[in-house]
C-alpha cells in the first residue's frame, strides 16, 4: 500500500484555479473516471452493504455503510454520492465519517468534475479513495474467515482503513481551505473605476 505524503501548496493552488474556470457537468455524471474492472469489484462491495442496511441502525454502523457506498458512487453518479454522504451526516452527525462527508459534499459542490483534476492532487486523492475501497473489500473477505489469524488481520485492516480515511479528510480539508482562500483573494482584488482606461505599460507606453 502506497503512503500519501503532504501535498505541495502549488499543486493545491493550481487545482483551485482550474476548478474555477472548468465547465459545468451533469450532476449524474461520475466524479472520477470509472474503470470497468474496479467498478465490477466495487459493485460486490455495494451488494454486501445492501444486506447490512436493514440491521445497521441497531449495530450503529449505518454511517460506515453509507460512506462506503458514497465512495463507490464517486465513480458512477455524483448525485448519488451526494445523497450517500448526506446519509452519513444524518446517521451519525458527530462522527469522523460525518466530518469527512461534509468535506466531500463541499468538494462535490465546488468542483465541477473529477475529470478536470489533472495534477498530482487529483491522482493522490483518487488513489486514496481506491485504497480505502480496496481495504473495505479485504475486510469483507476476512470477515467471512473468523479464525484466529483472520480476526487479527481484520483488526489491523480496520485500523489501517481508519487512518486512510483520516488522511483523506485532511487532504480534502486542505483543498477546501485553498479554494476559500482563492475566493477571498478574488473578492479583495480592487476593481477599476468605471470609465477609466488602465495605463499602457511596456514599449507601448507614451512618455
Amino acid at each position: 500500500m502506497m503512503r500519501k505524503g503532504t501535498w505541495a501548496g502549488g499543486a493545491l493552488l493550481a487545482l483551485a484555479s482550474l476548478s474555477a474556470c472548468a465547465p459545468a457537468v451533469s450532476p449524474t455524471s461520475p466524479f472520477f473516471m470509472p474503470d470497468a474492472a474496479d467498478l465490477s469489484r466495487y459493485q460486490s462491495l455495494v451488494q454486501a452493504h445492501e444486506t447490512q442496511l436493514g440491521t445497521c441502525a441497531e449495530r450503529q454502523t449505518c454511517d460506515r455503510v453509507h460512506f462506503t457506498r458514497a465512495l463507490v458512487a464517486l465513480y458512477e453518479n455524483r448525485e448519488a454520492a451526494v445523497r450517500q454522504f448526506q446519509q452519513v451526516v444524518a446517521a451519525s452527525p458527530d462522527s469522523r465519517l460525518a466530518s469527512s462527508s461534509r468535506v466531500w459534499l463541499h468538494v462535490l459542490k465546488e468542483q465541477p468534475s473529477g475529470g478536470a483534476w489533472s495534477g498530482p492532487l487529483a491522482r493522490m486523492t483518487e488513489q486514496l479513495v481506491r485504497d480505502v475501497l480496496d481495504r473495505e473489500l479485504a475486510i469483507q473477505q476476512l470477515s467471512q474467515e473468523l479464525d484466529g489469524p483472520a480476526i487479527r488481520t481484520l483488526q489491523r485492516g480496520l485500523k489501517a482503513r481508519d487512518k486512510q480515511i483520516e488522511e483523506l479528510t485532511r487532504q480534502l480539508d486542505a483543498l477546501k481551505r485553498i479554494d476559500q482562500e482563492m475566493k477571498d483573494k478574488e473578492k479583495r482584488r480592487p476593481k477599476p473605476a468605471p470609465g477609466r482606461i488602465p495605463p499602457a505599460s511596456g514599449k507601448d507606453a507614451q512618455p
